[in-house]
């Protein structure tokens, strides 16, 4: 459908009516970054708007036409937040902290491209950023919003707590050097500062290695709603 021009013609008129939009307005497709293109893993890091000006073709062309070479599988990242917005949504009481990140690596297949850094850094950009260098969290809060408050809010009452008969997840880190690295040029690195992690009573890391264990599993919502 992609390959119709009336296809895109109506979608190049709606737009133009709404506007872009990913839960909320997006300025222009230079905001829209390639993040990971298995057809054309050379984009990556690209924005579509400058891909549309280096082929000299309207933008919905050029997005369309990517779409197409890429066989639909392309990923995106999209500038749209403002940074005090996230401030104010952080320190909220209310609000946890998670990730929707997928689980990837600094070699193999899943290294590919330029993910959002989230992938690698939100929970310890969340202990650098908020927490030691912008004080809008205490260490204790910013801890619970990542283990016992985000558990809760999904129903799994046996995790994000340490308690006699919760399941053993426990992560040791430096609180004065725990740092995300990961950036938008340079996704593919690890956060520093965490020495020891423990899934279901397993240690996993232990001085920063990765011991090859693999005891995690996955867990089903215990909340009906």
């Amino acid at each position: 459908r992609l390959r119709d021009r009336d296809v895109r013609a109506r979608i190049r008129d709606e737009i133009a009516k709404i506007g872009l939009t990913n839960f909320g307005r997006i300025r222009s497709w230079d905001v829209v970054t390639i993040a990971i293109s298995p057809h054309l893993p050379e984009n990556a890091g690209r924005t579509l708007g400058d891909i549309a000006r280096t082929h000299g073709v309207d933008p919905i062309d050029a997005v369309c036409d990517y779409l197409i070479a890429d066989r639909g599988e392309t990923r995106i990242l999209v500038t749209s937040m403002s940074e005090r917005d996230v401030d104010e949504i952080t320190r909220a009481p209310w609000v946890t902290v998670g990730s929707d990140g997928n689980s990837l690596a600094t070699s193999g297949i899943t290294s590919q491209g330029k993910p959002h850094p989230r992938f690698y850094g939100t929970h310890a950009r969340l202990l650098r950023r908020y927490v030691r260098e912008a004080d809008l969290l205490t260490l204790p809060q910013a801890v619970y919003k990542m283990t016992g408050a985000a558990a809760a809010a999904l129903g799994l009452h046996d995790r994000g707590l340490l308690r006699t008969g919760a399941w053993a997840d426990i992560t040791v880190f430096d609180p004065d050097r725990i740092a995300d690295r990961a950036s938008y040029e340079n996704p593919h690195q690890y956060a520093v500062g965490i020495s020891t992690v423990v899934v279901n009573g397993e240690v996993v890391i232990d001085g920063g290695d990765h011991r090859g264990a693999r005891p995690g599993r996955v867990l089903r919502r215990a909340l009906s709603v």
